[in-house]
């Protein structure tokens, strides 16, 4: 059985030859704070991997390591980064690489699921040709993981926030916002 992911790092799913992009549930409760207000975006451009993100910079203040780094060892093109609040309580990775294992994106959404999300209570969750979603609960964490499947399927461009269930109302319009900036910059991606 394959243990939950740990936090800012890229889960290896089901085994270490399939690379899942599954992200770490925060578990821990919800302190009361101030609601996050979501007044500047940025993009986050990668040096490597043609990667672009659009992010709230204001609610995700602290830049953190790259979460491809867990699969280095198997491709050089990728890349990513971890946001997170100044005080921790909500996360957002970002990441691009390569689809190494060929997996569909049903096949990964199954695994991303039976990796880091079991138990969860799943309120979306869905594939199709080229995208899958998952998103849910699981103890006082809201989760939202969004895996595109570019260049005819060989390129995973990914997205996980991870944010207080008590704060919903103010991060799922956060939520909202990143995924329809996010497909609106797929126009972007450039295949090799």
């Amino acid at each position: 059985m394959t243990e939950p992911c740990k936090t800012v790092r890229i889960c290896s799913v089901a085994s270490a030859v399939t690379v899942g992009m599954a992200f770490a549930l925060l578990l821990a409760p919800s302190t009361s704070q101030a609601a996050p207000d979501a007044k500047r975006w940025i993009t986050y451009a990668s040096e490597r991997g043609n990667l672009s993100f659009d992010y709230p910079v204001d609610v995700f203040t602290v830049a953190g390591g790259d979460p491809t780094d867990a699969v280095r060892d198997r491709t050089d093109d990728r890349a990513g980064r971890t946001f997170s609040t100044a005080d921790g309580r909500a996360t957002l990775q970002v990441a691009t690489l390569p689809n190494l294992d060929q997996k569909s994106p049903s096949d990964l959404r199954s695994l991303a699921i039976q990796a880091s999300y079991k138990g969860a209570k799943l309120d979306y969750n869905r594939a199709t040709e080229t995208w899958y979603v998952v998103s849910g609960t699981r103890g006082a964490a809201t989760f939202y993981e969004r895996v595109h499947f570019s260049c005819s399927g060989r390129r995973l461009d990914v997205w996980t926030v991870i944010y207080p269930t008590a704060e919903a109302k103010a991060f799922d319009a956060m939520v909202d916002e990143m995924a329809r900036r996010f497909r609106a910059g797929l126009v972007n991606v450039r295949c090799g």
